[in-house]
């Protein structure tokens, strides 16, 4: 597994304001980079209640997250754009368990870690989200239909509010 320790910078997949999702062999991973993260948005992502969602299509699927007071954020994610020798198959839930979420926010100016948290998913969300990576296991896709979905939605959607109207889950934490 993948170390990441407070205050010191990660390999992550980007350094400028923005959000990343990824379920590999290290887990299942929400990164966040926000230049110069303020006290407020710090203890939102520390503390606050997320909310999740989730848009799935044929090439991708989009999680939705979004942290007390602050706006909503979307991710797109696909199992085959995962490099082969990093993919792992989702788990088997049984009744009794959820999914564990690893949320990272890096300051993108420092490069630093700021908050690291666990999150327990809501067993409804952990169950969709499980499905549809699943799902997308069953129907292989390259790069260039995963970045046309993308496009496409980013075109008919400005915004992951907007992106709301179409999420099939309503889910907080």
């Amino acid at each position: 597994m993948r170390i990441i320790t407070l205050g010191n910078p990660p390999v992550p997949y980007l350094y400028e304001d923005g959000i990343h999702y990824n379920w590999d062999e290290t887990g299942n991973i929400l990164q966040l980079f926000l230049s110069n993260p303020s006290p407020r948005e710090i203890n939102a992502i520390l503390t606050g209640d997320v909310r999740f969602n989730l848009i799935t299509y044929p090439e991708c699927l989009f999680l939705l997250v979004q942290f007390e007071g602050m706006p909503w954020w979307d991710a797109p994610y696909s199992w085959w754009v995962v490099p082969e020798n990093k993919r792992t198959q989702p788990p088997q839930l049984e009744e009794d368990e959820s999914l564990l979420m690893f949320i990272f926010l890096f300051n993108s100016i420092t490069k630093k870690l700021v908050v690291e948290r666990p999150v327990i998913l809501p067993k409804s969300f952990a169950e969709a989200l499980i499905k549809a990576v699943r799902e997308q296991m069953q129907n292989p896709v390259n790069s260039n239909q995963y970045n046309q979905r993308i496009d496409e939605v980013y075109r008919v959607y400005s915004s992951p509010a907007e992106m709301l109207e179409i999420a099939q889950l309503k889910t907080h934490n």
